[in-house]
């Protein structure tokens, strides 16, 4: 039997799959920007003539988090304070909404063992690294968040001398 009207109709979403009374919540599909990352459970209710429902079966969507993207652009400036300390200025662009801050590596070489040197927060995309050696640094950042770390930014380097 068909319904004419699509206000006849109703979604229920729940936390729970069993349809307990008083644990369905019925709203818009709206989970927002930062959903609480669970499984939820949908059906539809069609409103049928003579005050008689009809439900469809429950299907379950299950949020999990992913891992945010790896920054672009990254780029790095070789500078001295006015003491004549080196320092290494690198800037990047973000390219997650998710993602909960950044991790700085360095390496000697461009494909050798890169070590993380410092984590910054959500928000900050330029960092300063002070070196105390002369020599090519090279440099890479990985964005995170609670699924984990993303892949490398590009690689960039450093002539400090």
């Amino acid at each position: 039997q068909s319904v004419g009207n699509q206000n006849n109709f109703e979604l229920v979403h729940s936390l729970n799959p069993v349809n307990t009374p008083g644990q369905e919540i019925k709203t818009q599909v709206e989970i927002g920007k930062n959903p609480t990352f669970t499984t939820y459970y949908y059906k539809i209710v069609a409103k049928l003539p003579g005050g008689v429902n009809e439900t469809s079966n429950i299907f379950a969507l299950e949020l999990t988090p992913h891992v945010s993207l790896a920054p672009t652009n990254l780029v790095s400036i070789p500078t001295k304070d006015f003491n004549k300390n080196n320092f290494v200025v690198l800037k990047w662009d973000p390219r997650s909404p998710g993602e909960e801050g950044y991790n700085i590596y360095v390496s000697n070489t461009a494909s050798g063992n890169f070590n993380k040197i410092g984590t910054v927060g959500k928000g900050q995309t330029t960092v300063l690294h002070q070196v105390n050696n002369p020599g090519t640094y090279f440099y890479k950042v990985r964005s995170f968040n609670a699924a984990g770390e993303s892949g490398d930014s590009n690689t960039v380097n450093a002539a400090v001398n």
